[in-house]
Formats: C-alpha cells, structure tokens, sequence
C-alpha cells in the first residue's frame, strides 16, 4: 500500500546441521491434542510467563475476516519482496475469504534483548526476540515459566495453512516503549537460484553492515516503521504505556468452519486456564482472557459459570492454603491428602477432591474428563498439564473431581517429566532415578487415592474369606495392542472356553472372550492400552464370587509380578451395569453374580506388552 514501508524477504539457507523445516514443524512429537488446543496451550503459556510483576496480564484471541486494505498490506508491503514458492502463501493472499487469528497480550514485557542469535548476549539481558523469532528449542529466562523445551512455538506456525504469522511487540525502557515488526514463516525446503533453502524465512529489514550476499543479517523493523506496519494489520493496537506481543496467524486450520473453530478455542481456553480466571484472588494469579471473532465476543465457562470448575476450584484453593501453612479453617467439602514417597522421604505435592452434582438422567457433562477425573498441575505455574479420568463415584450417586499441585521444590523434576506439548508426565523422561521415582509414585498414589475416594469398599473385606484353591487361567500371552486394534503381528483375542472351580464347589466361571478396547486419549498419552474380559458365571447357589487371583505382565515367556502401577483393574461390570468389587486383607479384588450372569473386568497395562491373570469361582 502507497505510503507504508516496505519489508525484505529473508530465506535461511541450508548450512551443517540444519534442519529441514518439515522436521521443525515435528519437533513437538505427536502429542494427543488438536491444533487448536495446543495453539492454545502454547500462546496462553507463552503470555503467562512473560507477565510483568504487579501487572495482570491480558490474553486475547480473535479471529478475523481480513479486509481487502489488510489484503493490499499483505501482499505489497510485508510479502511483496519474496516467497518460497511451496509455502503456499501466494494462494492464501488470494483466497477469496482471508482469514487471520490475532493473539495479543498485554502487561506482559514483549520482545525484547538481542536481535543476533549468532552472538553472546550481554550478561543479564533477556533474550526473549531471539528465543522466539530466530532460535528452536531455546528454554525459558525464568524459573516460574510453564515452558522448558522452547519447542511449543513451532504450534504456532503449525496453525496456519502457510506456517506465516506476523509478530508484533512493544518492550519498555528508560528511553520509553520499543516496538518491533517482523514477520515469520516455517515451510519445507525449496532450491532457488542455485541455493537451497531450509523453509524458515522472514521478512525484515536489512541490517546494517549487511552484504547483498549475507541471507541472514537482518533485524525486525522498528519505531515509527514498525508501528506502521502493526497499525496496518492488526485490529488491537498498544495503548500508551502498553507493552506485550500481537501475532497474527494467517489462514488458520479449521477457518473453513469457523463457529467449530472458536467452540475449540473456547473450550481449550476454559480446561486449561481456568486457575487463572476468577478474579476474587491474589492480582499475581490472574489472568484477562478474551475470545470474539466477527460475531462478537465469547463467553467462556469459568469458575463462577460453571459447576465443574468451581470444584476444581475449591479443591486449587484448599492446596494453596495447606502449602502456604494457612491457619485458616479448611473447606470442609475438599478431602485434602499429601502425596509423598518414603524412600527417599520426600512430599511430592497434594491431592485434593470434592464431589460435583450428578446431572439428571439424559443430561451428561460436556465431555469424558469435565468430571470423575484429576488436573495435574505444577506448583509455579498452574497451567494444567492435563485431565486423567479416574472412574467414576461406585456410589452413582454424584461425580467427583480432583486437583494434584506439585510441591515447589519438585517443580523442575515435574517440568523434566513433560514432553515438549506439555501434556503429560513421563516418569522415564528424567535422567536422575530418584527424579523417575518421584513422578512415578507421585502418579501411582494419586490413582490409589482416587480409587479409594470414588469406591468407598476400598478396605472393605469380607470377614471369613479364605484363599481360593483352585485357579481359572486366562493366558494372553502374545497380545500386543496398538491404536485400539490388535496389530498384525499379534494373536486374535482370546477365546478360551476353560472352566474350573475350587474343589467341592460347583461354582466355576468360564472367560468367553478377552476384547481389546478402543484406546483413550489419556491411553495413547501414556502408551498404555486396555482389554476387557468377559466371564460367564454359572454355579448352583444364588451367589458367586469371582475373585481376580493373579495380574502379571509376560515377557519372553516368564512373568513378573505387578510393580509401579503398571497393571491396573479400571472398572468391573456385571451385564453391563457398573459393579463395587470387594478387597481381601491381601488386596485381592473380587465380585459376587448370580448363576447365568455375565462379569466383565476392564484391565489396563503397557502397550506392546502380554498379560497374564487368573481368576477363580466360589459359591458365596
């Protein structure tokens, strides 16, 4: 557009040790969350830990229906120098409808330090441009951040159906606001004039002592240029004495549906940021966040909107005040309990449930982990790491929901633990064992606590009971799952048609079929997978017990026994219907159907791995 400056194209090219830009688009893995959720997670976290102190931060999304003055801008004045011509930014400038994700923050510190990533930066300044602009994989200046691998960025780019997003930001100073312009694109590798080209490219302006031959000294626009340009393109602009970052994301995924494409963001923005919404807490724990697109803003489910998150609440708030060694009364409705480990003896963080109402019949909560599951969390940054569903109440009466906090200490192994999504803890991931040991009996004792929570038989055992004698096995050995299917390599599910019972009982149960079952999200986020096994009970008294006897895991043909939670019993059901099993003093699970019933027992375990387990009949 006449009258605005003009930016130069600025492609990397290949040099040793480069990476191809298609594998910088991969560097996040596979994570088991949708674009739309990890842009979410990666901008909020991003924004949340780039606050000022004493500041609330801002966090705004909206999307956008570009006009054709932005269009102009676009395609003259920041890409007209230059494009890869596989990027495939051409076709979105000319796409009948051009859309865009604007992401502002504000009271946040913007970027700023170095604009060289090919230099030392001065001892004590930040280096949050070049962290964010130029390097891949560079962590975090502050201790209290969510991120730890500086991968996360690269959801940005993945966003876009040309991976380009312009970047604006303002940083104080003394001399007054700073403000910064450059625009940014990851793609794959493409040969142009005899060079070959890695697909990250900007757009900018030539440095200074730069050489028409030099592809890479460039620096961001900036000043009157800068704010320029940002005013050209973006919708929100920097109030005086604003500081933060604006990016806007062109042609984002999913825009061909827009109204889906905002319920996604809206529901990520309210799972995973809720700690941060109410605003009756201390100003160095909230967070502003906003969603609208062309038909105005949307409200998102919070705290004070919604049943669910209250409890969840309740249960942040109650750990708060026992980490903080708060002497005010406790919230009577939270059971509150440390989970810790003895060897070494360390406290790990706290556990806190409470119970949610049961909606009426034909009326469920949104989705599988709104209610009857935990939100794992670190100490510092609070931004939930994930939901794991736990089972529901064996009651039936109510839900449940919980909240697990690490302790502060513990923050880095638990950081250690996240993969580069940020989604999970891995207890393998640390190098340190007892840094292993510690997230897996963190994660071991927050599922028994929880069972014990949501079953109130937990420790009930039937006075009298004597071990069972006689043993009907179930043999998978052989049974390797993958993606909810039994793969090819690996024996259909068992059959076995086998029946015994303990001597001088006519009792028997008889395993008619052993299902793998379609895998969760929180299975495939764990690698784990899980089978249900079906028993027909038959037997000439009006009751059955059907004791689960042995779960070990198979390998090369030996078995070991059940160590770190690897085997877990999910659920039981008698025809189909949910059933509370009973516990032995030795911790043995067990069922009691009548004669013609049907018993089915969900069993998770590791992927890629055979189980064996055992069970056996005695009239009740």
């Amino acid at each position: 557009m006449i009258g605005l400056p003009q930016l130069t194209w600025f492609p990397k090219p290949f040099s040793a040790g480069d990476t191809d830009g298609a594998g910088a688009q991969k560097t996040l893995g596979n994570p088991d969350l949708d674009l739309p959720t990890l842009l979410v997670r990666e901008t909020a976290q991003n924004s949340w830990d780039a606050r000022i102190p004493g500041q609330i931060p801002l966090f705004d999304m909206r999307l956008r229906l570009l006009d054709d003055n932005v269009r102009d801008v676009l395609r003259w004045n920041i890409f007209g120098n230059g494009m890869a011509p596989n990027l495939g930014l051409d076709e979105t400038l000319d796409a009948p409808a051009l859309w865009a994700l604007e992401i502002s923050d504000r009271g946040t510190k913007g970027l700023g330090g170095p604009t060289r990533n090919d230099l030392e930066p001065p001892a004590g300044q930040p280096t949050d441009y070049m962290d964010f602009v130029l390097t891949l994989g560079a962590p975090p200046d502050t201790d209290a951040g969510g991120g730890t691998f500086g991968f996360g960025k690269t959801a940005i780019y993945n966003a876009s159906a040309c991976g380009t997003v312009l970047i604006w930001s303002r940083t104080g100073a003394d001399a007054g606001p700073h403000e910064r312009f450059i625009a940014s694109a990851m793609g794959t590798s493409f040969e142009r004039d005899g060079h070959v080209f890695t697909g990250r490219q900007w757009w900018a302006v030539p440095g200074a002592e730069a050489r028409p031959d030099d592809f890479l000294r460039f620096e961001p626009a900036t000043g009157a240029m800068a704010e320029q340009l940002g005013a050209a393109v973006f919708e929100r602009t920097f109030l005086e004495g604003e500081t933060g970052t604006s990016l806007l994301i062109l042609q984002p995924h999913g825009c061909d549906e827009p109204d889906q494409l905002v319920r996604q963001w809206a529901d990520a923005l309210s799972r995973y940021l809720w700690p941060k919404m109410p605003i009756n807490q201390p100003l160095e724990r909230q967070m502003h966040i906003t969603l609208s697109s062309p038909e105005g803003e949307h409200p998102l489910d919070s705290p004070t909107s919604s049943t669910v998150l209250a409890a969840r609440m309740r249960c942040l708030n109650a750990i708060r005040q026992e980490q903080a060694g708060s002497s005010e009364p406790a919230d009577s409705m939270v059971q509150l309990l440390p989970i810790a480990i003895l060897r070494p003896k360390k406290l790990l963080g706290h556990l806190a449930m409470t119970q949610v109402p049961k909606l009426p019949d034909g009326q469920s909560y949104p989705d599988d982990t709104a209610v009857n599951s935990v939100s794992y969390m670190r100490n510092k940054a609070e931004l939930i790491v994930r939901d794991e569903p736990l089972g529901p109440m064996a009651t039936g009466i109510c839900e449940w929901v919980g909240v697990f906090r690490t302790t502060a200490e513990l923050d880095p192994v638990f950081a250690e633990a996240e993969p580069p999504a940020h989604d999970s803890w891995n207890a393998l991931s640390p190098k340190d064992k007892n840094a292993q040991s510690f997230v897996r009996v963190a994660l071991r004792n927050i599922r028994a606590e929880a069972e014990k929570y949501r079953n109130p038989s937990w420790n009930a055992a039937p006075s009298g009971e004597s071990a069972p004698t006689g043993v009907l096995s179930a043999e998978l050995a052989g049974l390797m799952i993958e993606t909810g299917a039994v793969s090819a390599a690996s024996h259909s599910p068992m059959r076995r048609r086998i029946s015994r019972a303990n001597p001088g009982s006519r009792a028997s149960a008889r395993v008619i079929e052993a299902q793998p079952l379609p895998r969760s999200l929180n299975d495939i986020a764990e690698g784990r997978q899980t089978t249900r096994a079906l028993i027909a009970v038959s037997g000439t008294a009006p009751s059955v017990r059907v004791t689960l006897d042995r779960l070990d895991i198979a390998i090369d043909g030996g078995k070991r026994l059940e160590s770190d939670n690897e085997l877990r019993v999910i659920k039981w059901l008698i025809d189909g219907s949910p059933a509370v099993p009973e516990y032995s003093t030795a911790g043995t699970q067990s069922v009691r159907a009548a004669p013609g019933q049907q018993i089915a027992t969900d069993i998770s375990f590791p992927v890629d791995m055979a189980v064996d387990f055992s069970f056996s009949a005695k009239e009740a």
